[in-house]
């Protein structure tokens, strides 16, 4: 019975520690409210054959249509994904931050 008790306790001490750590998983793995949900993007950048070091890529995600550059007063601001490449031509993609990806879309 003592033993029945005991470990009880034991459960019982180790529950706040586990649901501390269950809700920040589940806090992390949602998305802030106002941001899309983004997916990683990776690529490499080649010019003629060769990497294209430093370039800057921008993937840009229009607010319903074809975007002109320049925003009317008032409308969303088209969201951009983006990434400098490396000396391999390499890049990887940010939207919020971090290398977290590109939304999807056209």
């Amino acid at each position: 019975m003592i033993w029945v008790m005991a470990r009880s306790r034991s459960r019982l001490r180790t529950l706040p520690p586990v649901l501390v750590i269950v809700t920040v998983a589940i806090a992390c793995n949602q998305t802030p409210e106002g941001r899309l949900p983004v997916y990683p993007v990776k690529g490499k950048v080649l010019h003629k054959g060769s990497p294209l070091v430093g370039a800057l890529v921008v993937f840009e995600k229009s607010a319903g249509g074809a975007t002109t550059g320049a925003t009317a007063p008032g409308a969303p601001a088209p969201i951009r994904a983006t990434a400098r490449t490396g000396t391999d031509g390499s890049f990887e993609l940010m939207t919020y931050q971090g290398n977290d990806g590109a939304p999807a879309g056209d």
